[in-house]
């Protein structure tokens, strides 16, 4: 706290305004834990440290490796590809429309 305390008084002198708030803040606002917790894939909280950890761990792995794309897929394998599809076409015909209007 003594080190904090003068880190400020330093930050002061120097007319270092971000920094000598952001110590103020810190001490005003004290210590918050941190709560540790998330929902499994059914929807139950997990509290236990380790629990939550694997949860983080395998909802990233999914994430990152294209795993879980379930709620996403409208169910013929093809996901939103399609869609994106025919996005891309609506976007060059308002190009050309674009176009065609500035001529």
């Amino acid at each position: 706290m003594k080190g904090l305390m003068e880190e400020m008084e330093k930050a002061g002198k120097q007319k270092e305004t971000r920094k000598f708030y952001s110590k103020v803040n810190i001490i005003r606002k004290g210590y918050k834990p941190r709560i540790g917790m998330c929902k499994d894939k059914m929807g139950n909280l997990v509290t236990e440290k380790m629990k939550v950890l694997h949860r983080w761990a395998e909802h990233f792995d999914e994430l990152l490796n294209g795993r879980g794309d379930e709620d996403r897929n409208n169910g013929d394998g093809e996901g939103e590809t399609e869609d994106m599809g025919e996005s891309l076409d609506k976007e060059e015909e308002d190009k050309e429309y674009g176009r065609q209007a500035w001529k």
